[in-house]
């Protein structure tokens, strides 16, 4: 499982979702600086709204994105099937549960970032042909898609709050990612869904709390923060990457 939530480190780089997401608005300026690095100018395009399909980050964000997709697909076969052996005193449904919840965080994604995309379910077993390429799945379709499967999942989630939980989807990440899906209903749907955004927002209240000291959220060791609900896992040593901070060394 560890794979799933591994390849989400990938959305956080420079020629990635993260860049995608913030280089495009007020958020973050990526300017060339006295020492002529511009990187061709990708992230100037970024910013001016005037990318097109050759910015790296476009086939960046699609790649990783679908392979959260089909790293979640072949684990869900494999608990299924029992290919992955439960340890005494564990129940395969509580993780099938987290895996589709992972999943459909990948295909919030898409449907946010692409609109029609193909929507696939079961592992692809071997090399495909052009003739096997899926076909697109309409955006209002994967929606419902998506909030099926976090609602399906909802009940086999854990409700622990505790550095097991840290990095991982339990009840309450779920119903973040819920919250978040819902908040766009709108544009995704045509039909706005604010009552069943704030239904899971409350559902939140009181699970988690502000940090006192803003910027403690952000330290190294940050597992026992009362404010992160979900978090992506970095680590010097094993889990390289989010590297922000080398782009305003000049």
């Amino acid at each position: 499982m560890g794979i799933v939530y591994a390849n989400m480190r990938g959305l956080f780089s420079h020629t990635g979702y993260s860049i995608a997401q913030e280089a495009s608005t007020d958020e973050l300026v990526m300017p060339a600086n006295a020492s002529g690095w511009d990187d061709g100018g990708i992230y100037k395009r970024m910013h001016l709204h005037t990318w097109n399909s050759e910015n790296p980050q476009m086939a960046n964000m699609w790649n990783s994105m679908y392979v959260g997709v089909s790293n979640a697909n072949r684990v869900i076969e494999q608990l299924d099937t029992g290919k992955i052996e439960m340890p005494a005193g564990l129940d395969k449904k509580n993780f099938v549960a987290e895996m589709r919840v992972a999943r459909a965080f990948f295909y919030w994604l898409l449907m946010d970032n692409f609109g029609d995309v193909p929507l696939i379910i079961t592992p692809l077993h071997g090399p495909a042909s052009q003739d096997d390429y899926p076909a697109k799945t309409p955006r209002k379709d994967v929606y419902q898609f998506v909030v099926n499967e976090i609602l399906a999942a909802m009940p086999d989630l854990s409700e622990d709050i505790n550095v097991l939980t840290y990095g991982r989807f339990n009840k309450w990440a779920a119903k973040a990612l819920l919250a978040n899906v819902y908040l766009n209903a709108e544009v995704y749907t045509g039909t706005p869904q604010w009552a069943a955004c704030l239904e899971q927002c409350n559902d939140i209240t009181g699970k988690y709390s502000l940090e006192p000291v803003y910027r403690d959220i952000f330290k190294t060791n940050n597992d026992h923060s009362p404010e992160i609900i979900f978090a992506v896992p970095f680590d010097e040593n094993v889990a390289g990457g989010f590297v922000y901070e080398m782009f305003s060394w000049h």
